[in-house]
């Protein structure tokens, strides 16, 4: 199995590797074996123990071949996977960083418009006579229970404390994962 290279070029020859031992290699249910090790004893060919021996013997030799594809095919696998999960993490942990400082600027928003968050009587009759008061920003929480552990980690990042608290309650009744309940722990302070 090629270990060297990058993972365009490894992938193609592993996978062209495993194919040609699937080739030159048999597939038999054990059931259909042991019926034919039957069928020896019976026409007196073998004798049972001589069956037996030879059953276990194609058995043991048949599952470390088999554990010996699994683990190319395991290695094809991680191969062609880890430079996705790498990148799909670089994104989640940037989207996170992101998702923070846009719920930071709504926090903040309020305090950046003149005579916004100030109590005072011409503001007042202002708001008075402008209509309605506009609705406040409600944060949408982070469905925590469809990411991984650093998924969700990195989804924390920048939320208040009121919203860490309902993710925690959110956590506790559904999947009740340590290391996203230490994180929220962890900003809770």
């Amino acid at each position: 199995m090629a270990r060297n290279g990058s993972p365009a070029d490894v992938i193609p020859r592993n996978l062209r590797a495993l194919h040609g031992a699937l080739e030159h290699s048999v597939t038999i249910q054990a059931t259909k074996l042991q019926e034919l090790m039957d069928d020896l004893v019976v026409r007196g060919s073998l004798t049972r123990a001589e069956a037996d021996n030879l059953l276990g013997q194609l058995v043991s030799a048949s599952k470390a071949y088999s554990q010996a594809l699994l683990q190319v095919l395991d290695t094809v696998t991680e191969t062609a996977t880890a430079p996705v999960r790498a990148t799909a993490g670089r994104l989640a942990g940037t989207a996170g960083a992101m998702a923070g400082t846009v719920a930071q600027s709504v926090r903040q928003a309020p305090r950046l418009v003149p005579g916004r968050g100030r109590s005072t009587t011409k503001t007042a009759s202002r708001s008075a006579s402008a209509g309605p008061a506009p609705a406040p920003v409600v944060a949408v929480l982070p469905d925590l229970s469809t990411l991984t552990v650093p998924q969700a980690k990195s989804r924390l990042a920048g939320l208040d404390a009121s919203a860490l608290r309902r993710l925690r309650e959110q956590e506790v009744a559904g999947k009740n994962r340590k290391g996203v309940l230490d994180e929220i722990a962890r900003q809770l302070g």
